[in-house]
């Protein structure tokens, strides 16, 4: 675990926009751009 030393209090997690960006793409029939973005927050 990180100390707290190391947190800014003023960052945002953007990991569940980029899901639902990915989302959007495959039901816009993108599936390797939406494939792409989830394994980039997945992995």
């Amino acid at each position: 675990m990180v100390g707290e030393t190391y947190v800014m209090q003023d960052l945002s997690d953007d990991t569940g926009m980029k899901l639902t960006l990915a989302q959007i793409e495959e039901k816009k029939g993108a599936a390797r751009r939406a494939a792409a973005l989830q394994y980039r927050v997945l992995s």
